[in-house]
């Protein structure tokens, strides 16, 4: 449990001055009402302690109904948590002197501070997870490739690291230190994997930043149908393009692990007639394809088409890293249809 004075001194160098008090509404939650105020702003919080994974979805939308927005405190918040907490709009501080904090006419947005100082210092000492202690981020592009397998076929969790590298398509020594790492701490609990800020929204919020940057990606132009797509071999659909049930779809995204130029084949963008130059009337591509960075599981994908639907938690990442609000909130309902 971190200690709230330390909290508050934090706040103090940064100018802010807090008021923290117990409140009836919020009882049944676990947090307190928190004003923070600097100058003539000031804005009250619901302080949650530990990350707003301590939180279940209901509980977060009764706050949110009650017009209190979140502020999460922790001993740390590493870099990856703190860009997630950005994307979802919550606002977070830490011991470290991390911080993003917005209201009125304040604004403080302070990140890369190391979790902890060296004894005899004079600063304070923090502490962090196991895996943080040790500098290792659970969350890089390898790692996330791990990750995404384990959130798309959770029986991998049980299974030998050898067949946990295979599918992730990384090496069996960091399929093992990933997994171990997300034993440690805390994150591959059945009960917090699917809960909000748990593994699967930390892993999806970093997908677009951390992950897709270090594939092979190309953009086009053409026909977003699905039902049109030609291949010959398989391609997996991502996106508003499997979410077609849910939303009339604008853009298609498509994993194929066949990208590579074959003087004795039709490319998949030959294949669909998709182009590189855009039309008078199109403002920006809308074919996205992108390499495949995991191995089918064959002993369970019994699909023998072709064209495919790609794993959910997948589709999940592409529509929660769209711009359109329209989208992340099919997003949402699409995360809720699979959890």
């Amino acid at each position: 449990m971190t200690n709230v004075s330390a909290l508050e001194s934090r706040l103090h160098d940064m100018g802010v001055t807090t008021e923290t008090r117990l409140s009836k509404r919020l009882a049944g939650y676990g947090v307190r009402e928190w004003t923070l105020a600097r100058g003539n702003s000031s804005k009250t919080y619901a302080l949650v302690s530990g990350g707003a994974s301590n939180l279940s979805l209901p509980a977060v939308a009764s706050l949110i109904d009650m017009g209190l927005p979140l502020l999460v405190w922790d001993d740390y918040v590493h870099d990856e948590l703190q860009s997630t907490f950005r994307r979802a709009g919550i606002q977070y501080v830490d011991l470290a002197g991390n911080a993003w904090i917005e209201f009125g006419d304040v604004l403080i947005s302070i990140s890369g501070r190391e979790a902890s100082r060296s004894k005899g210092s004079g600063d304070r000492k923090t502490t962090r997870k196991p895996s943080e202690a040790r500098g290792v981020n659970p969350f890089s592009a390898n790692r996330n490739q791990v990750i995404f397998a384990l959130l798309s076929w959770p029986d991998l969790w049980d299974a030998s690291s050898r067949t946990l590298a295979e599918v992730s398509g990384v090496s069996v020594g960091l399929a093992h230190e990933t997994a171990a790492l997300l034993k440690e701490s805390g994150l591959a609990a059945k009960s917090t994997r699917y809960r909000p800020g748990g593994l699967l929204d930390r892993w999806a919020n970093g997908f677009s930043d951390v992950t897709v940057p270090r594939l092979g990606v190309w953009h086009f132009y053409g026909n977003t149908d699905v039902d049109r797509i030609k291949s010959i071999g398989p391609v997996y659909v991502s996106g508003e393009a499997a979410a077609q049930d849910l939303l009339r779809p604008t853009e298609l995204i498509v994993y194929t692990s066949d990208l590579r130029p074959d003087p004795d084949k039709p490319s998949l963008p030959v294949l669909n007639r998709w182009r590189r130059d855009a039309p008078a009337s199109a403002a920006a591509p809308n074919v996205i394809v992108r390499q495949q960075f995991w191995t089918p599981r064959e002993d369970l994908d019994d699909d023998a088409r072709l064209v495919r639907e790609a794993p959910w938690p997948l589709v999940y990442a592409d529509l929660l890293a769209s711009k359109d609000p329209r989208v992340q909130e099919v997003a949402q309902d699409w995360r809720s249809s699979h959890v």
